[in-house]
């Protein structure tokens, strides 16, 4: 499956395939719009907004959401939640952090100590190196450079570990949090024991990392829907799969998504993707006959009322369904295109 939507078409894919981009997937005169609309929607139905993932699981065991499989009859994930880190986290709305989870308070006084220690190591090593550059010949640059780089490395490393153990020690000071904490690490070690099939071992980095994934390979059912609708008619069209690259996403991995350098992943109180109704198709590989086939099919849906739909700059259609395949009402968009996002003149999601 991969290979067919990898494979050279021996013609211009992606961006430089020359399309005819439909009205509907295009930028609206009032740039806000696109937004607007998408946020009046989850005003229509108040859907919950997984801040992070221990809020995901939730939701996961609510029957919320459906987990896609990889692949689909028509669709495969593809890259979805890579850029997932391996530790489990609370995140913090109010300061944009994300606050370690463990598993009990042994853990947490195992990390504080590991914390300690590596500290003392690095501010010892610190010191040692700078007594090395203060003996490096006055004309040796190269060695002079080296140690100052090594300094610099070593002094990143130490301020790091300063937040990172600040940031343990505030959030988990009170009886209160550390409870809270606690209990939000065993929710996500009790799906994680038996997660659509499948054992995650948390005490294991990559197990983790691919927990979090698979949680972010999920929509709500509306969503789910129109996604394989729109599969179904591209694989019958061109017998490949279609290619996915997000689905649901935290307010958390959005914002890490912005952090990392994701000119898509704006930051607004309710990130389209946060709703779990939309969805990004990938059409880097697509040849012009691929991506028109596509952008007309959606083009339909959004005049039926379906969608609400863009082709983005990066090689990507964003797709978002509506829950109950029609538009939310010209009152509530009007109110949502007062909401603020941290850049107003753009129509990415």
């Amino acid at each position: 499956a991969l290979q067919k939507i990898e494979a050279d078409r021996g013609e211009p894919t992606g961006n430089k395939a020359q399309v005819e981009i439909p009205a509907e997937l295009k930028l609206y005169k009032d740039k806000k719009r696109f937004i607007a609309i998408q946020i009046a929607e989850w005003r229509k139905h108040r859907y919950e907004i997984p801040h992070d993932f221990s809020e995901l699981a939730s939701m996961m065991q609510r029957a919320e959401f459906t987990i896609l499989p990889t692949p689909g009859p028509d669709y495969i994930l593809y890259g979805v939640g890579l850029k997932a880190d391996d530790e489990l986290t609370h995140y913090d709305e109010k300061t944009s952090k994300s606050i370690p989870l463990f598993r009990d308070e042994t853990e947490i006084e195992a990390e504080t100590g590991r914390l300690d220690t590596s500290l003392k190591e690095l501010e010892t090593k610190a010191r040692e190196l700078r007594n090395d550059l203060a003996r490096v010949k006055q004309g040796d640059r190269a060695a002079r450079s080296e140690t100052l780089r090594q300094i610099a490395e070593a002094q990143k490393s130490v301020k790091s570990i300063k937040t990172r153990r600040d940031l343990i020690g505030s959030y988990y000071k009170s009886k209160e949090h550390r409870q809270m904490m606690v209990s939000e690490y065993q929710k996500l070690a009790e799906l994680s024991s038996n997660f659509d099939g499948q054992v995650y071992d948390l005490s294991d980095p990559a197990s983790r990392k691919k927990f979090k994934m698979q949680l972010l390979s999920a929509l709500r059912p509306p969503a789910r829907v129109r996604l394989e609708e729109i599969a179904k008619a591209y694989r019958e069209k061109f017998d490949r799969l279609l290619p996915v690259t997000s689905l649901v996403r935290t307010k958390e991995y959005q914002w890490l998504l912005g952090e990392s350098g994701n000119p898509n992943a704006i930051r607004i109180d309710v990130p389209p993707h946060t709703t779990g109704l939309a969805f990004d198709i990938y059409t880097f590989y697509m040849n012009a006959a691929e991506q028109q086939f596509l952008m007309d099919e959606i083009a339909r849906l959004e005049r039926e009322g379906r969608v609400e739909a863009l082709r983005e700059n990066r090689h990507h259609i964003h797709v978002f369904a509506f829950a109950d395949a029609t538009p939310p009402d010209e009152r509530l968009i009007k109110q949502s295109l007062t909401m603020k996002t941290t850049d107003a003149n753009s129509k990415q999601e």
